[in-house]
Formats: C-alpha cells, structure tokens, sequence
C-alpha cells in the first residue's frame, strides 16, 4: 500500500535522479488583486512503494477545492512504472518522485484545498490560501 513520505506546494521543482530541487518551497497563500483568476504552482510529493507496486500502473488524482468545498478543478491521469531493473534493498520501501504543476482556478479570496489521490486513496490535502496584495 503506497504511503505519502512527504508532499509541498511550491513554485517550481524539479528532480535530478532521485533529488528533488525546490523553488519557493512551502507556498501556502497566492497574491492577487483580481478574482477569478488563476495560481500557478507545483506539487512536489514522494510517495513510498512496497516493491510489488513498484512494477505497476498507478492511479493520480488531483482535486481544487474551492473555500465552500465546492471543485474547482478534478485533473487525473495513469503512472506509469517498469522499474524491474531498479536496485532494491530487501525490508526498504522504494519511493517515486512526482512533480505536477497545476493550474489552480479561484473565484474569491479564501482558503482553497489542493487534494493529491494516489491509487484512490487521498493521501494529502494541502491548503492554498487565496489573498488580496496587501496596500503598500
């Protein structure tokens, strides 16, 4: 059964053979003087793997939901693995980096949740708040 071993929202990342690089790391609100609009973040997430499932086909999905709960945004897709000739360490959860941009759709000002499902299962749910710039 696959387990969340860390997930952030951030500006940017990228991965460099197993290490993941992170740009504005830990965004947890968005700036904006005009609703609605659209946030532009990332999704940087490990998820551990016993080695059986290191060799099938995984179900993502993520999921905005506004401050009334109500779906913004429902985006999914197929994950693809073939690591049969990965190094394994017998007793050692494996773990797979992903990293998702995502285009977050507000309507108002308010706390948004990002949901990230692996398999079914919702493994994090990640607030976003929505704010006005704040006067100079």
């Amino acid at each position: 059964m696959a387990i969340l071993q860390s997930a952030l929202l951030c500006d940017s990342a990228k991965d460099y053979q197993g290490k993941v690089s992170i740009l504005g790391g830990f965004v947890g609100a968005f700036y904006s003087n005009v609703t609605p609009g659209l946030a532009l973040i990332t999704l940087a997430a490990r998820v551990g793997l016993e080695e059986d499932e290191m060799v099938e086909n995984h179900q993502l999905r993520m999921r905005v939901l506004g401050p009334s709960g109500d779906t913004l945004a429902d985006m999914q897709g197929e994950l693809r693995l073939d690591l049969d000739t990965a190094v394994r360490i017998d007793g050692v959860r494996m773990g797979i980096n992903i990293i998702q941009p995502i285009a977050v759709p507000f309507t108002d000002y308010g706390i948004n949740q990002i949901e990230f499902h692996f398999d079914g299962q919702l493994l994090s749910s990640l607030p976003l708040s929505i704010l006005p710039i704040p006067a100079a």
